[in-house]
């Protein structure tokens, strides 16, 4: 009984590794790992980037709000001072 289970994981073990060999494995676990942390690192990036884009078009569309209610004030005072 003992010879023929140790027959039968041996061919099973033979049809694993045969259907692995006929797998076209393309990344190992381990280059699927460092593949994710690069990721995630690019993602981190890509976060820090989109908030500095974030914080200067506010800097901008301060300083342009700034420049118009300057640029109004200034034309409402000739208007008055005119008339």
């Amino acid at each position: 009984m003992l010879h023929k289970s140790a027959e039968f994981f041996n061919e099973m073990l033979e049809r694993i590794l045969e259907q692995r060999e006929d797998q076209d494995i393309v990344f190992t676990a381990q280059e699927l790992e460092t593949q994710n942390e690069v990721m995630n690192e690019l993602k981190k990036k890509q976060m820090k980037q989109e908030r500095w884009a974030n914080t200067i078009e506010g800097v901008f569309l301060l300083l342009v709000a700034g420049s118009a209610y300057t640029s109004v004030y200034v034309a409402y005072h000739k208007t008055v001072d005119f008339f």
